[in-house]
Formats: structure tokens, sequence, C-alpha cells
């Protein structure tokens, strides 16, 4: 049998949960295992250790090992690798393929000397302001390892792109995260939102560079009139939650939800999705809002400016720019025909652009082209 029609074996690092709880990287991984199932690849994700089952065979195609960590965030990757690399040393003659997700995963895979190694680069840690400098040090090196070395690396954006070919000498390839559409039909209203007045929505990892302090500062800045139209909620979890729910407490027309285990009908009843990132690559929460046929409005991080335009399908504002934002919020708020026009335009994109099944086929042409290879 040709190594093009044989069954691949490849695993996955970098999520911290399977299936998701929170995060961009989580999300990825397990849209794309869903895929690959249906083409004839199977597939072992290395997770994080959590109540569920330490290891777990879903099905013939599907195997899940949850490894142990430390909970501290400088920590927490570093010590996902030591105990994974214990099972690789069981597992390396069936595995075909290496993709890491993440730039810990990825370097001491490459120092260690497996191979075939694909390395997915959901933007670059070393360029995010949230991590101390010694950190994003540590992460510069081991990023600018494994962009040189690695058999392939996947870009999710094109500005992460343009600084991994500053130190690869071979092909990148650009893919973009994508969106299951259908999973925002039929769901009912979440019982948080009031039934009388319109509602903004955002959601992410609560760090500083996710913005969300700006959020709720621009939604303070609205005229009292127009907030009494509109409530914001915000969902997720992190290091912020407290101090978000501390810095709320002054307006109980925002709400902080924490995490929510099925997020999918507050971003399908919601009228306006804000992304208010100071950095990102290409965001996953964007994606879905624009899934949820939800009008949207985000900071020009990433290449969301290259990807959806301005007042057709999206509204963009400067990050940090707290007063812009908060006019575009109270613009989006009294044009309910402004709403639907870019809802409507924006998912037409997504279902024509952004179709997990077109991905992961992409991808997987990539694992047959470093297999093959070695």
């Amino acid at each position: 049998m040709s190594n093009d029609h044989k069954k691949l074996t490849v695993a996955f690092f970098g999520a911290k949960t399977y299936p998701p709880e929170i995060g961009g990287i989580e999300t990825h991984i397990y849209n794309l295992s869903q895929e690959f199932q249906k083409i004839n690849i199977k597939l072992i994700v290395f997770t994080g250790k959590n109540n569920a089952k330490k290891y777990e065979r879903v099905n013939e195609n599907l195997e899940i090992y949850r490894v142990p960590h430390l909970k501290n965030r400088y920590l927490l990757k570093l010590s996902m690798v030591f105990a994974t690399l214990r099972y690789l040393k069981i597992l390396k003659n069936e595995i075909d393929v290496y993709h890491a997700h993440d730039p810990m995963f990825g370097f001491f895979l490459q120092i260690l000397g497996f191979k075939p190694i694909v390395y997915t680069a959901h933007g670059c840690g070393f360029l995010r302001d949230d991590w101390p400098f010694p950190i994003k040090q540590f992460l510069k090196f081991m990023e600018i390892s494994i962009f040189k070395r690695a058999d392939a690396v996947i870009c999710v954006d094109y500005k992460t792109n343009e600084v991994v070919k500053k130190y690869r000498k071979g092909v990148t390839f650009v893919i973009p995260n994508g969106v299951r559409p259908e999973i925002f039909k039929n769901l009912d209203r979440s019982s948080e939102y009031p039934s009388d007045k319109i509602i903004i929505f955002s959601s992410g990892r609560l760090i500083p560079s996710k913005g969300f302090q700006d959020l709720i500062d621009a939604y303070l800045l609205l005229p009292k009139d127009v907030k009494d139209k509109a409530e914001l909620f915000i969902a997720g979890k992190g290091p912020m939650l407290e101090k978000l729910r501390n810095k709320v407490s002054v307006d109980k027309r925002i709400h902080i939800l924490g995490y929510v285990p099925k997020i999918e009908p507050y971003f399908a009843h919601a009228d306006i999705f804000v992304l208010p990132s100071h950095y990102e690559g290409f965001p996953f929460t964007l994606l879905e809002a624009m899934g949820a046929k939800t009008a949207c409005i985000s900071t020009d991080v990433g290449d969301i400016a290259q990807r959806f335009h301005n007042d057709k399908e999206i509204i963009l504002v400067n990050k940090r720019d707290i007063k812009m934002l908060s006019q575009q919020m109270e613009r989006l708020i009294l044009d309910s025909n402004l709403r639907i026009q870019l809802a409507e335009n924006a998912s037409k994109k997504i279902i024509s652009e952004y179709q997990w099944s077109n991905i992961a086929k992409e991808i997987k042409d990539i694992y047959i082209s470093v297999h093959r290879k070695q």
C-alpha cells in the first residue's frame, strides 16, 4: 500500500483540555479531530488532565491521553511536555506525524529527534504584551527554532506568516481557523439574556491582552439612554475574572458570566459581538459569532482587516481606542438594519471560505507530503 493511501496516525500536542473548555488552540484541535475521523486519519491527542479519564479510546480513529501538569501559567506546558514524553517512548513506532500547536511541544519534539514535525503557529507568543520580558525571550528562542526546523509550518493568519518567513527558508502554509455554522441553529435563548434588551456579547480568556477592560469602559461611555437599550455579557475564565467583576459592580447592565460550558446559545442569540483584543492571530470567537449570524465589531488585529471588509462584513476599530469602540457600539445599538446587513454578509463569507471540512483536507495533504519524505 502506498503512503498516500495508508491510514496515517497523527499525534496532536498543545491543548490544555479536550474537549475544549476555552481557548483557541483547544477549539482548533477539537474541530480538526472531528473532521480527520471522516478522512482516513487516526488521531492521538495529548492534552492536560482534568476530571475526565486518563486514557480514552473514543473510537478506532481517536485516542486521548490526558497527562498531569502544574497549574502555574508559566510551567503548565513545560510540565505537560515531560509527562507526555513517557507515552511517546511507548507509542513512537505507531505515530506517523507529530503535529505541535504550541512552541513548547514543538521545540522539545524537535530537539529530541521526533520526525516528521508539523507546527501550527497560532500567532507568535513573543509578540504578545501579556508575557513578562524573560518569558517572551524564551518563547522567541523556542518559536524561532521550530520555525526553522519543522518539516512543515502552518500559520493561521497572514501576519504570523510574515514573521515566520523572516526565520524560515522553507515554504509556509497559511490555513485559517474554521467554524461550523450548523451548531448555532435551533438553540434556546439563554435564560440570562433579557428579552427586551439588545444583547452585546464577548467571550475569551480573561487576560489583559484580550481587552475586556476596554470593552467595559467603552460600554460605560455610552449615553444613558443608549445603555438603557442594551446589556453587556462577557463569558470566559482566567486570572482577571474577579478584577472584572469588581469593575462592573458599578453597573448592573454589565454581566461577567465566568466559564460557560455550552456557549453556542450565547452567540446565537446575541445582537452584537465585540472582539476588543490587543493581539490575535485569527480569533475563533469572531468566526463563531459570524457563523451564528451576529453583527460584529472588532479591533484591527491579526489579519481580520485582510479577510473581512470594514462596514460590509464587520466594523473595525483601533485597538485600545475606547472612545472609537464606544461610538461604534452606539451606532450598532441604534441601527438594526446595519446589524442585520453585517450579520448576513459575514455569514455568507463564513459558509463559502471557512468550513472545517476543507481545512482538514488541506492539512491532510501536508501530512502526506512530510510523511512521504521520511
